[in-house]
């Protein structure tokens, strides 16, 4: 559940409609794919803006909008009631200078607030798989936050931290590095207590080169662990030789 006024805080964002606070249900970036609640994020990529579609994400049912400062004048100068017709439809609008960076701020801030015991699993095969079998176990224990689906890069953590509420006392989050120093930036985002490596394998190299350099970019996660946190993996795996 999305606090809009610490999505707001927490990303130096101004609010843009006259509809400020309130909740989202949690995140969404493809317009197709919204539920009512939802808070949709413009997010611009290789195949797209979503600033494009911020009209179809609200169609959708999206009740708030993450949107960049820069796409404003362009759809102003296309639409100069575009605001208006946002407020009367009850949209909450907010704007960021940059929608990528503004989700990793607000998961951090969660995070940060809320506490929840982080396990963090990654690995070359099986992530998933391991993730909802943890999760799984301790939603036995307690109320249990598990990353959604394999959003596991640095996009989609955070938005799958949009549902992270504050009764959950643990929070198993899958991690995943395309391009070296990624893993790194997760840890420093999730701050895990506990980390689980399923395997190293000569596999997603693309990034990497060889299979020596996917350990090591696997080995920042038992790096990133506190003084009294705990790391588990297969004793036969390569990175243990790390």
């Amino acid at each position: 559940m999305i606090q809009l006024e610490m999505l707001r805080e927490a990303t130096n964002g101004d609010w843009l409609t006259a509809h400020q606070g309130g909740q989202a249900e949690s995140f969404a970036h493809d317009s197709r794919a919204v539920s009512d609640g939802q808070c949709f994020v413009a997010i611009r990529g290789a195949q797209g803006d979503g600033h494009d579609h911020l009209e179809d994400a609200v169609a959708n049912g999206a009740t708030s909008l993450l949107m960049q400062r820069n796409r404003l004048d362009v759809l102003l100068t296309g639409d100069t009631s575009w605001v208006a017709r946002m407020n009367e439809r009850g949209v909450a609008i907010i704007a960021v200078d940059d929608t990528r960076a503004a989700l990793r701020a607000y998961a951090a801030r969660v995070l940060a607030t809320w506490q929840p015991y982080v396990i963090a699993v990654a690995g070359s095969a099986g992530k998933t798989t391991t993730k909802e079998a943890i999760a799984e176990v301790l939603s036995l224990a307690g109320p249990t936050f598990r990353s959604w689906r394999n959003y596991n890069d640095l996009l989609g953590v955070p938005l799958s931290l949009g549902a992270l509420t504050p009764e959950h006392q643990y929070a198993v989050i899958e991690l995943a590095a395309d391009h070296p120093g990624e893993m790194a930036e997760l840890c420093d985002l999730v701050h895990p207590r506990l980390g689980v490596l399923t395997c190293a394998a000569e596999t997603h190299l693309r990034y990497f080169g060889t299979a020596e350099a996917m350990v090591e970019e696997l080995a920042a996660l038992p790096a990133a662990l506190p003084a009294d946190g705990l790391f588990l993996t297969q004793l036969a795996d390569p990175v243990t030789r790390v």
